[in-house]
């Protein structure tokens, strides 16, 4: 049995079909933590447990309304040059919504601006969002001295606006964003950094 301390266990998937080789199912273990000395910990572990049988996704999560006010909106306007592009109406950026969509579209929310506003954000500066937040993610990890191999990715997880709970246009780097890299483990005030741990299978 393996434990792995300060590390969240989330409720993702922890198993998936190679679709190269059908029938052979490479296991995915997902663990979420925002100290970053942490992270670097476990990826040190898990690379001296499996070695040469593993790769690692980190991902920074946020809930796009973080780019709607305050610094995620200087983050955007510095991405686009100085000044950020009006959003048009959602049935120009998203002719054909999915069922994801209606469900967005659906739900009640004591927020300003309508589901249809916000929802027009999302996929119109969807790209420039994800750019933005794994290029903090990669320097995050570079200021703490994460060994990535060539088979690792950083990437970003972004949530539709004011989901899950959010009720103000800042969401959790709003918080975090400006604290210093690497500080001791009581000290750390990171974005929560998702980190898949995978790629390894018995044959």
């Amino acid at each position: 049995m393996l434990a792995f301390w300060g590390l969240y266990s989330g409720d993702g998937a922890k198993g998936s079909e190679d679709p190269e080789d059908p029938g052979i199912v490479k296991p995915v273990i997902s663990f979420s933590q925002r100290e970053p000395n942490l992270v670097r910990f476990a990826a040190e572990e898990f690379r001296r447990l499996f070695p040469g049988a593993i790769h690692f996704v980190f991902s920074l999560g946020e809930d796009s309304a973080f780019f709607m006010d305050g610094t995620g909106l200087e983050m955007l306007r510095q991405y686009y040059g100085g000044r950020v592009p009006p959003t048009p109406q959602l049935s120009k950026v998203r002719p054909n919504i999915d069922d994801a969509d209606r469900r967005y579209l659906a739900e009640r929310r004591s927020v300003p601006g309508t589901n249809e506003e916000h929802l027009a954000f999302y996929y119109f500066h969807k790209q420039a969002m994800q750019d933005i937040l794994t290029e903090l993610k990669k320097d995050n990890l570079r200021s703490c001295r994460v060994p990535l191999s060539p088979q690792d990715k950083v990437t970003a997880s972004l949530r539709r606006p004011f989901k899950k709970g959010a009720r103000a246009k800042r969401g959790k780097l709003g918080k975090w964003w400006r604290a210093e890299h690497c500080r001791p483990a009581l000290r750390s005030s990171k974005p929560v950094s998702r980190v898949l741990y995978s790629d390894w299978s018995e044959r």
